[in-house]
């Protein structure tokens, strides 16, 4: 099996710590970057000449420099030619793996930027998610939804079993729900058949090179094709897919919010970190990079600091830190 690690986004959900020139895959959490975090469990399925990252040519000194605590070599960096989202990014590495691909090999592609333990049970849902992948099927991992978020996409599984194997169950895909509003993640939460799309895929190299080939992939066209995800480029159109119920706990970190969730918390319920002067807050998530934070009687709220900025809202509300993204666009892009 290959492993395709994606290090190439540049998300600025996480701003202002996250930019675009220090995207969130580079951001330590609990002692590790995101991105080491996923080397390390991808080491718990694959030897290190076996792992692969892609990533864009802004990244390339960021991701070097985690690799050399590692044993992968440099060589197995694929430098994206250009940000088009997954679906090329994805297509661009099997176009310079392919010498090194059988038909029948494969290929476990997973995002740089998630929180997933525990890892050995990670590891075990990806082994045995190799056993229906080798039937020529995609595999996608499904992830039990804990609430209703709003910042994830959806997979509808069919009610029948697909396969089991072990205490594992697969189930074909019924349908594909993007991000839903409140309301209708609410309904999606009470119904057992609904999983988070998690964006890791497991598939045999032969299988997925002909499904880029319908969709009109090419390495004539490449630079011609517009930014697409892997999943709508490919896996919503597919009647190849597989879904696998996973037993391990996940988070993408796609917010504030998400971040807050697996951070380390005192006895109120804060997580708090650097220069921060704290008195009577609950539940909140204050970080300070460089100047004193002074915060006293707050509930529920994210404070960032950083030296150019400062972002201050109601942490159930850190993920529309995208609509100030889109107003500081017309103001101030250096920002970001």
């Amino acid at each position: 099996m290959k492993i395709i690690i994606l290090a190439g986004g540049k998300g600025t959900r996480l701003w202002p710590v996250s930019r675009n020139n220090f995207p969130k895959q580079f951001l330590n959490i609990n002692g590790k970057t995101l991105l080491r975090r996923t080397i390390d469990r991808s080491l718990l399925l694959e030897k290190p000449e076996n792992i692969y990252i892609s990533t864009n040519k802004k990244y390339l000194n960021l991701t070097k420099e985690e690799l050399k605590q590692t044993k992968i070599p440099l060589k197995n960096i694929i430098t994206e030619p250009f940000s088009k989202n997954t679906g090329p990014a994805i297509f661009f590495a099997l176009l310079k793996l392919k010498k090194e691909l059988k038909e029948d090999e494969l290929i476990f592609v997973c995002p740089s930027d998630h929180y997933i333990s525990p890892e050995k049970v990670f590891a075990k849902n990806v082994f045995e998610a190799q056993k229906v992948a080798s039937l020529n099927n995609i595999v996608t991992f499904g992830i039990k939804p804990t609430f209703p978020e709003t910042g994830y996409g959806y997979i509808e599984m069919k009610d029948s079993l697909l396969k089991s194997i072990g205490k594992t169950k697969y189930y074909q895909v019924n349908n594909f729900i993007e991000k839903p509003n409140l309301k209708k993640a609410k309904q999606l939460l009470s119904l057992k058949r609904y999983y988070w799309n998690s964006g890791m895929f497991l598939f045999p190299f032969k299988l997925i090179k002909e499904e880029f080939e319908k969709s009109g992939f090419t390495s004539n066209n490449l630079k011609e094709i517009d930014p697409i995800s892997i999943d709508k480029a490919i896996i919503e159109k597919s009647n190849k897919v597989t879904a696998i119920a996973t037993h391990f706990d996940w988070n993408d970190i796609g917010s504030w919010n998400a971040f807050y969730q697996v951070q380390k918390k005192d006895k109120e319920g804060n997580a708090i970190q650097g220069n921060v002067l704290s008195l009577e807050n609950k539940n909140s998530l204050i970080i300070s990079n460089k100047r004193l934070v002074a915060c006293l009687g707050l509930k529920d709220i994210t404070v960032i600091e950083t030296e150019d900025a400062i972002f201050v809202a109601p942490i159930n509300r850190s993920q529309e830190i995208k609509l100030l993204i889109e107003k500081i666009e017309t103001k101030n892009k250096n920002i970001l």
